[in-house]
């Protein structure tokens, strides 16, 4: 178990690494309000999905370790599941027990992840919010913080060859708490709201800043993104992606 944790530490440490080195100077997020992200304890981020690679943008704009729940489509892609699952995620799946373990990682004090829309919208429109996250948040009674992650849709769309670069925006809003005899639709209703107002922010995207880092990041994410998505296309075609 111990040999099981390091590994997975090492695992993070890197991917968080590569997140914040090849992401964050490609798609150059403008971070807001990240004084409501509490530095300790127990706290559940729920964020809106507009790409494939949002869990790889909160790894990269994080400042504290998070345990992401994850799809369990995800962890059958070759390799790149392999490698998510090393980080330490929390896997989700029908009839599984992923809820039971975001309890658990709150209770010990860690940050939670979780995508309510369940899958990526390929937009900046927010699709309808599954119950998980308010049931998560009644039941663990810890705050919860909305993130809005913005820009990023035009950056890695399904009709896109590869994934572009460019300038987005990650906003964190003010922390909401689930009363103890709140209703989950009601407390899904006002959460989604709360995200609603962080993707509405009406300051606008800063101008992308196409530097050296810029053009190094592009020479790796273009060509490899385009082969991705290439034997996507021709392997799996009319796959969601």
């Amino acid at each position: 178990m111990v040999l099981a944790a390091t590994l997975t530490d090492r695992v993070y440490r890197v991917s968080r690494w590569l997140a914040r080195n090849l992401l964050t100077p490609y798609w150059q997020p403008q971070l807001l309000g990240l004084e409501q992200f509490p530095s300790e304890g127990p706290v559940l981020l729920v964020v809106n999905h507009p790409t494939m690679l949002d869990a790889f943008t909160m790894l990269a704009v994080s400042p504290r370790r998070l345990w992401v729940m994850v799809g369990e489509a995800v962890l059958k892609i070759p390799l790149a599941g392999a490698w998510i699952r090393a980080i330490g995620i929390i896997p989700v799946r029908p009839g599984g027990d992923s809820l039971s373990v975001a309890l658990e990682t709150l209770q010990a004090g860690e940050c939670v992840t979780i995508f309510p829309e369940g899958v990526h919208s390929n937009s900046q429109h927010l699709r309808a919010f599954r119950r998980g996250a308010a049931v998560l948040a009644r039941t663990a009674g810890v705050p919860v913080v909305p993130v809005a992650i913005a820009g990023c849709a035009a950056f890695c769309g399904p009709l896109l060859n590869y994934v572009r670069g460019g300038s987005s925006r990650v906003a964190f809003g003010p922390p909401l708490y689930c009363q103890p005899d709140e209703e989950v639709t009601h407390f899904l209703s006002r959460l989604r709201a709360a995200l609603q107002v962080q993707l509405d922010l009406p300051e606008p995207l800063p101008t992308a800043r196409r530097g050296l880092h810029f053009r190094l990041c592009q020479l790796i994410w273009v060509p490899t993104t385009w082969l991705i998505f290439t034997a996507l296309n021709r392997f799996r075609p009319g796959h969601r992606r």
